[in-house]
């Protein structure tokens, strides 16, 4: 009866952490003997008051789930530098590691170096310990690299198809798009901002390895290179550029809505708003 009992109480403990997986966004998406797996990788951690869970700037080398207490999120460094969070039972942080782990896992190295936490996670000066459910990188590499096949994300991407990604660039003309490309350049980011919030888009870019966190200050998205099709950003740069070229007067740059960090090392196909200002739509806009 007693194995029964603690087979019972192992199973259901398997059913809350999958649960508890299952509130983040990407992990919602994986099959369920993945989840299972990486649940099993799950260790219980204990912090006292004052103790750092993660220290900005950093190697991000876990997320983590609250199960006890609450745990301080705060930076000295993000435009956001004086809001303070909190996550409490049953939240969680550094999803940014997860990302960047399966954006990589199809190759066939990883990047030597693990991305920077972008916040710092503490134990408030009050508030008594906290007990935390961690996920070490380690662990995320090596169960996902077990489940997760090889993609055709590393295949050569032609700059002329990839501007044809952006919708207002899809039917231009042949010729002016070769134009185009040929102000095109490749930029390395490492865990700093590649585009910031309500500053002048100067640039529009395309993800061409990594993985990129978007967010508006009150919600988080992330951004990669899908399959050969890399996502992109700056859009309103091209709105800008045929209004600029219509009137006899430069508009101002539009400023952005959102916030491009790039998540440990990313690689980025970039268009400058005064190169594109070079390049003359002509009537080649069918």
């Amino acid at each position: 009866m007693e194995s029964i009992c603690s087979k019972s109480k192992s199973h259901f403990k398997k059913l809350c952490m999958v649960t508890l997986l299952k509130k983040v966004e990407i992990f919602q998406q994986m099959d369920g003997q993945v989840l299972k797996a990486i649940s099993k990788r799950l260790k219980p951690m204990n912090f006292n008051a004052k103790q750092y869970i993660l220290k900005e700037k950093k190697p991000l080398n876990m997320m983590f789930f609250v199960v006890r207490g609450a745990v301080l999120i705060k930076s000295v460094s993000a435009m956001d530098a004086n809001v303070k969070k909190t996550c409490e039972l049953g939240s969680f942080y550094g999803e940014e590691l997860v990302h960047w782990v399966t954006t990589w896992v199809s190759h066939q190295t990883f990047p030597t170096k693990l991305p920077l936490s972008p916040d710092s996670a503490l134990c408030p000066y009050h508030g008594g310990s906290v007990e935390i459910l961690a996920l070490k990188s380690d662990d995320l590499k090596s169960v996902l690299s077990d489940f997760t096949l090889p993609t055709d994300s590393d295949q050569p991407l032609d700059w002329l198809t990839t501007l044809k990604n952006v919708e207002r660039l899809e039917t231009m003309g042949v010729e002016v798009l070769k134009k185009i490309c040929g102000y095109l350049e490749l930029r390395t980011y490492e865990d700093a901002y590649i585009i910031q919030k309500d500053k002048p888009i100067e640039m529009m870019f395309f993800i061409m390895s990594g993985v990129v966190s978007v967010t508006d200050g009150s919600s988080k998205h992330y951004y990669r290179n899908e399959g050969g099709c890399p996502n992109h950003s700056g859009d309103d740069l091209i709105e800008h550029w045929l209004k600029s070229k219509s009137t006899s007067v430069p508009a101002k740059l539009p400023t952005s809505p959102f916030s491009f960090w790039a998540i440990g090392e990313v690689e980025v196909l970039v268009l400058k708003s005064d190169d594109l200002a070079k390049v003359q739509p002509g009537d080649q806009i069918r």
